[in-house]
């Protein structure tokens, strides 16, 4: 066993020097190919924190006469994941404010966990939602319409719902947009890894909203660059013909620095991303230990962010947030 001690210390420093550079070497190329993306997804914060406790365990000498050199990559590491995951407040500029909408978008895992998908189950969830006051829901991986009727009916008079299902090859994915307003099912799109709908929510007195709900695919080798282009194409040909989308909301499967979010700052007139303006931990998923944010609401430049906050309920494994705005007069 003394013999195979060293084998084994030295073969734990190789890969956590290994681990703790490829994932900051994918930070810094991101997702440009399918290898660089896997790199952008090492969990740098867990292993960031692990290779300073373990280099403080071994009084600093981990790498060689390099005295607390290991500890100090794990810093590093896990400073830029903290600063990555943590929002700073957004300056979108100065505009005539009516009183802001309450959004809240939450993948609810169709329903919750699996084998408790009943409705018991699903009650707690709608209670949850309830809690939070919004006047417009976003609901990822959203269970069947009997329970979206049990919501909106919990929800209060008036409330009615969208919704839509694609069953793609390696998965499906279904999204349903709700309101305390009229809402309508403009259309359907089949993405690259994805689909999406459009929902027209018909406010009195006021131009309609238009929400871009999007979901995409979770598999681990799939690029997410090219559902977001489809979305940014799709959004340009919309604004090209006079329709304007207000809100892109849903889960993208993809980290906010993911190459194909970067057109999302200049598109139609521009969108900024709400969960950049939380001053709390934007991650969302899992929702135990929340290490990404692949949950996403953008808005255009012309709406002005209010707040954003999110919350855990371990009914389902994401994090939800709520997204306050004001719409420009």
């Amino acid at each position: 066993m003394k013999r195979l001690a060293p084998h084994v210390l030295n073969a734990t420093t190789s890969t956590l020097v290994a681990a703790l550079l490829a994932g900051l070497l994918g930070q810094w190329l991101r997702d440009r190919t399918l290898a660089t993306a896997l790199m952008m997804y090492v969990p740098l914060l867990p292993l960031g924190l692990a290779a300073i406790v373990y280099d403080a365990a071994r009084r600093g000498h981990a790498i060689g006469r390099m005295r607390f050199a290991l500890a100090g990559i794990g810093a590093l590491a896990a400073m830029l994941a903290v600063a990555d995951m943590t929002g700073t407040p957004l300056q979108t500029g100065t505009v005539a404010l009516q009183t802001p909408i309450r959004l809240m978008h939450w993948n609810v895992w169709w329903g919750g966990p699996p084998g408790r998908r009943d409705d018991q189950h699903w009650n707690v969830m709608i209670n949850r939602i309830r809690s939070h006051g919004p006047d417009i829901v976003v609901l990822s991986e959203a269970p069947g319409k009997p329970k979206l009727g049990r919501l909106t009916g919990a929800m209060g008079p008036g409330w009615t719902f969208v919704n839509r299902r694609q069953d793609n090859e390696g998965g499906a994915d279904r999204v349903a947009v709700l309101s305390r307003w009229p809402v309508d099912k403009e259309k359907t799109f089949d993405f690259h890894n994805g689909g999406a709908m459009i929902a027209r929510i018909d406010r009195p007195h006021a131009p309609p909203l238009r929400i871009f709900a999007v979901d995409g695919l979770s598999h681990v080798l799939i690029l997410r660059t090219a559902l977001l282009d489809d979305v940014a194409q799709t959004c340009r040909r919309l604004e090209s013909a006079g329709v304007r989308i207000d809100l892109i909301v849903g889960d993208f499967n993809a980290t906010a620095r993911s190459i194909g979010f970067d057109q999302f700052a200049t598109m139609c007139g521009g969108y900024h991303l709400a969960s950049r303006g939380a001053s709390e931990w934007r991650a969302t998923y899992r929702a135990g230990l929340p290490l990404y944010d692949i949950d996403h609401v953008w808005l255009h430049d012309s709406l002005a962010l209010q707040g954003c906050e999110f919350f855990t309920d371990l009914t389902s494994n994401h994090r939800g947030q709520i997204v306050s705005f004001g719409i420009g007069q």
